[in-house]
């Protein structure tokens, strides 16, 4: 298992924040109609004091919770199993 972090979820028109304990740190994920109406344009933004800590994976995590909330309203976990 790798670090954890503790964050809450904040929404807004066009963006969703996770934003940590320290309001210094976040993940942002920014969203727009893509040119030509061609889909969706996917901006991730990272605010945390170590980069070098986020990996590919991470990013990865973090967009595809976000792709699941923006279709279902809903961010998949595996807490209750």
């Amino acid at each position: 298992d790798g670090p954890a972090w503790e964050s809450r979820l904040v929404t807004d028109p066009g963006r969703v924040r996770y934003v940590g304990s320290a309001d210094d740190n976040e993940l942002v994920v920014e969203y727009r109609p893509a040119p030509n109406d061609l889909g969706t344009e996917v901006t991730l933004r990272v605010k945390v004091p170590a980069p070098g800590l986020l990996s590919g994976a991470a990013a990865f995590k973090v967009l595809y919770r976000t792709r699941a909330l923006i279709q279902t309203g809903e961010v998949p976990t595996i807490r209750s199993n």
